[in-house]
């Protein structure tokens, strides 16, 4: 039947040179109801001209496949049915044999469709070409077996930074980037819009950018980040320029800007373009060409960065005191003092030594002190009364004051000292207006800008217009001391959660860096959940784990950020749709009741528990699903850096399931990787990878070259990957498979099906792995060791176990603990 539909579709395939693509496919009695279609369409003039094309038909059987709700709501919606014929078309002429050495092909819908050469054929998405290579006089036609549906276009999650006109003079401004030189830049140039929208942005000087450089034309920089989002080497994301609708031609800084112009910086990939982007900044260039330049003021920008404070304190003496004073970062001294300049402050002449008056818990002290005290609390002895009342003394403990209650004067920055000859001094400008309150008196949150001005006074007030020198601080957020878990002991309506993390072993996990952001269950809504779904979480640690990481996402997302936000991704890769319902944030259909900023992420308090639909347990509400995929994330002790000499602890990566663990991998990729499929003979209890780039254990449904997995195989029973593997079909790959491997330790397999020496095996990570720790010895209980630790750059047997990476073997089918310092691409 195929050959007969192959000889029938390619009947009138022999192009006499002037048969087009829609006259071919016109003409043949299989492509009937396509033809129909492309000739009500846009296509009817695309595909008879001369430009060359690759065409995909659907024949009319495939159709059949296709309900007749869709077909009649393609016709009656013309915009989605020019969607569907324009995927199936792609520029120039693509014949079989380019076909089978490309892994997509750009359509003239604008999505990527996967090509994928086997050795039963070569398919394009989810269509096998039946028949290939049906010429015609301005490109080729593939008869295919399936319709192809575009894939639904995910709609923008776009920030908008800045959105306005920026007004341009003739005139400079001064910027020192990450270097000790500082620059005069012109204000018509894509740099002098940036800077004058007021925006917090930090940008360094090229890296073939060298010397005391002060002439803009001749410098470049590069944009490192806008109000905090800064380049990401890890998912590729950084800022680009675009000016008019077209990149920039030059670096930052070398782009001459006039009025009419408008500048796009968009915060996305390279390849991902605008399409992609997460934040841009809009900018409208104006010029006031009528005024002449400006008298151009010459002042140096020491900082202009933002500073990230954390709760605590810091210890700091001054130049006229002979005592060290604790100060609290949530101030405006803790702002500049986190930017490391160098800082020359003196106590206010009111609080010298031995004539400081403070306000204490509901009293007040004098007298001449040298004491011990933090946060207020003195201890030591004295004469006091210290509620409601006053205490006088000499008291005799080395006392440390409480911020709030001493006030300073800024006598210098980076050797810029006040000067009374001059009258120039140093003045503090907090969001814009004069600080309120002495220097060190002052709070600060996040958002706040701070500007020190040196400068001289007039009117009581800083004469900015005169200034020479200046610090701009943005302080970015308030990091708390408390982590996650810490933060969620302290709460008492989140005991079950934090019972819960503890019996998944999540603990440790939440207490990392991260950030994360956890929306977390109160115990009211651990309540709401039927009593058989609680006993099921409870006693299934593995079920227990999957449903708290489907809580817990990537990231750290403040009120306003989740307010503006349709969805968010978790750890599990499971997409959680967020909505707002009047001022509430729901995520999944739960109501967001409380925010707790931590020093690793966000608390979000729900008020129910979020239940993962395709695990199939009863909770307590209708939770939309957001085509969640199952990946579900497990923790364990395992790898953190603690394997060391080939001791690993490695018998923590899951809980006790009682059997034998067998870490294995496969150096080929397999037509069907699916678990199911590849392991369907086996008796397991549980299969994991060890994640570096998020450092947890997750459940496994797809097996794939180059990684290392662990599965449990019950007591009795042993497990040979070699053998277990050894009949299944290979798939037919143009490209070598590829792993990027992250910073620690990473789970990997050997990529060749032989025997070699670590020193080849790891030849694509050579310059940043460290050492290589296996084959693991299976023991009954996790009683197994890792037989040999081997190392980069050595040669030659160290020790008993200890190989230099010449001598260490990596054997196919067998995993191994991998020490990688910096992220990179293993092959």
């Amino acid at each position: 039947m195929l050959l007969l539909s192959a000889a029938t579709c390619a009947g009138s395939a022999q192009d006499d040179g002037t048969t087009t693509i829609l006259d071919l496919i016109g003409e043949n009695g299989n492509f009937t109801i396509i033809s129909g279609f492309f000739n009500n369409s846009s296509l009817n003039t695309t595909l008879a001209g001369e430009e060359p094309y690759t065409v995909f038909v659907p024949t009319d059987a495939a159709f059949e496949n296709v309900s007749k709700t869709t077909l009649e709501g393609l016709k009656e919606d013309p915009d989605a049915l020019e969607k569907v014929l324009l995927y199936h078309v792609t520029n120039g002429t693509l014949m079989a044999e380019d076909l089978v050495n490309v892994s997509n092909v750009t359509t003239l819908q604008g999505s990527d469709l996967p090509v994928n050469a086997t050795e039963e054929g070569v398919f394009v998405g989810d269509a096998q070409v039946i028949v290939p290579d049906i010429n015609a006089s301005n490109g080729v036609v593939h008869a295919i077996d399936a319709v192809l549906i575009p894939p639904e276009e995910k709609e923008q999650n776009l920030t908008v930074l800045y959105n306005d006109t920026v007004n341009l003079t003739e005139r400079n401004v001064v910027f020192r980037p990450d270097t000790v030189n500082n620059y005069t830049i012109d204000n018509l140039t894509d740099f002098g819009a940036l800077y004058a929208t007021g925006l917090n942005f930090n940008a360094a000087l090229a890296q073939n950018m060298t010397g005391n450089v002060t002439n803009m034309t001749n410098v470049s920089f590069v944009l490192k980040s806008m109000e905090g989002v800064e380049n990401n080497n890890t998912t590729g994301e950084r800022w680009f320029i675009y000016i008019n609708g077209e990149p920039a031609e030059e670096n930052l800084g070398l782009n001459p800007v006039s009025a009419g112009d408008k500048l796009s910086f968009w915060y996305t990939t390279e390849d991902g373009g605008e399409a992609s982007a997460t934040y841009v900044a809009n900018i409208t260039i104006a010029v006031d060409e009528g005024m002449g330049p400006e008298p151009e003021q010459n002042f140096t920008v020491l900082y202009n960065d933002t500073v990230n404070l954390a709760e605590g304190n810091f210890t700091f003496m001054p130049a006229n005191a002979t005592q060290s004073y604790t100060i609290g970062n949530l101030t405006d001294f803790g702002a500049l003092y986190a930017t490391g300049l160098d800082l020359n402050v003196s106590l206010m002449q009111n609080m010298a030594d031995g004539n400081a008056t403070e306000n204490m818990t509901d009293g007040n002290m004098t007298g001449n002190a040298t004491e011990n005290m933090t946060d207020g609390n003195m201890t030591g002895n004295a004469t006091e009364n210290m509620t409601d009342g006053n205490m006088t003394g000499n008291v005799t403990e080395n006392m440390t004051e409480n911020m709030t209650n001493v006030s300073f004067v800024l006598e210098g920055i980076e050797g810029i000292e006040n000067n009374n000859t001059t009258g120039e001094m140093w003045f503090l400008c907090i969001n814009g207006e004069p600080a309120e309150a002495d220097f060190g008196m002052n709070p600060v949150s996040a958002g706040d800008n701070l500007s020190f001005w040196y400068t001289t006074e007039e009117g009581g007030e800083a004469a900015i217009e005169n200034a020479t020198y200046v610090v701009n601080i943005t302080v970015n957020e308030m990091m708390a001391r408390e982590t996650i878990i810490q933060a969620a002991q302290n709460q008492t309506g989140l005991t079950t959660f934090v019972n819960a993390t503890k019996a998944a072993n999540l603990t440790q996990a939440l207490n990392e860096t991260g950030p994360f952001t956890v929306f977390v269950p109160s115990n009211e809504a651990f309540d709401q959940l039927p009593a058989q779904t609680r006993d099921q979480l409870m006693n299934n640690t593995t079920l227990l784990r999957k449903v708290l990481s489907y809580h817990v996402a990537r990231g750290k997302y403040t009120r306003e950020q989740l307010a503006s936000m349709n969805a968010v991704d978790n750890i599990q890769g499971d997409t959680l749709d967020i909505k707002m319902v009047g001022d509430n944030i729901t995520i999944q259909n739960a109501t967001v009741t409380q925010l707790i900023i931590v020093n690793n992420g966000v608390i979000c308090i729900i008020d129910k528990v979020l239940i993962p639909p395709e695990i199939g347990i009863p909770s307590d509400g209708n939770q939309t699903d957001g085509n969640q995929t199952d990946g579900n994330q497990t923790d364990g002790n395992q790898t953190d850096g603690n394997q060391t000499d080939g001791n690993q602890t490695d018998g923590n990566q899951t809980e006790d399931l009682g059997g034998d663990w067998y870490f294995f991998s496969i150096p080929f990729e397999a037509n069907n990787t699916s678990v199911d499929y590849l392991l369907s003979d086996v008796n397991y209890s549980s299969l994991i990878y060890y994640n570096a780039s998020t450092k947890l254990f997750e459940d496994v449904s797809n097996i794939e070259p180059l990684k290392g997995y662990w599965i449990n195989i019950p007591n009795g029973t042993e497990f040979n990957a070699e053998e277990q593997f050894a009949s299944v079909e290979k798939k037919l790959v143009t490209v070598p498979p590829s792993l990027q491997a992250y910073p620690g330790w990473n789970a990997l397999g050997s990529p060749v099906n032989e025997t070699v020496s670590a020193q080849t095996a790891f030849a694509s990570i050579n310059d940043t792995y460290a050492k290589v720790v296996g084959p693991w010895v299976p023991g009954n209980n996790t009683t197994g060791y890792h037989q040999y630790v081997g190392y980069n750059s050595l040669n030659g047997t160290l020790e008993e176990n200890q190989l230099g990476a010449d001598e260490f073997e990596v054997e196919p089918y067998r995993g191994y603990w991998v020490f990688v310092k910096e992220e990179s691409l293993y092959a």
